[in-house]
């Protein structure tokens, strides 16, 4: 009987550590899931983060070009203008002093 209880127990023993191991490995392969879900994470919101910035830079590299677009033509316009006002005040010189009078 002392015998019989001996090898009860010791299954006992036997059956809660390899529950206990069992747990620990679970426990491991949770904790190992949780970090691979966590990094796949930081890599996604590295990525938004890195393609934010890209369409950053492009809508501030368009505004820029069409600043610049918009400066060029705003110089085009003033320099037509400005030949225009140069014609003008050619014409109005040769009507006012005409270069006979001279």
């Amino acid at each position: 009987m002392l015998k019989q209880y001996e090898q009860q127990q010791a299954a006992l023993r036997a059956a809660q550590e390899e529950e206990a191991r069992k747990r620990s490995e679970l426990e491991a392969q949770q904790q190992r899931e949780f970090e691979q879900r966590q990094l796949l994470q930081q890599e996604q919101e590295r990525q938004a983060l890195e393609q934010l910035r890209q369409q950053q830079t492009m809508q501030f590299s368009n505004q820029a070009a069409e600043q610049v677009h918009s400066l060029e033509r705003e110089i085009l316009a003033l320099r037509g203008q400005f030949d225009r006002d140069q014609l003008m005040l050619e014409q109005y010189d040769r009507v006012r002093c005409p270069s006979f009078l001279w």
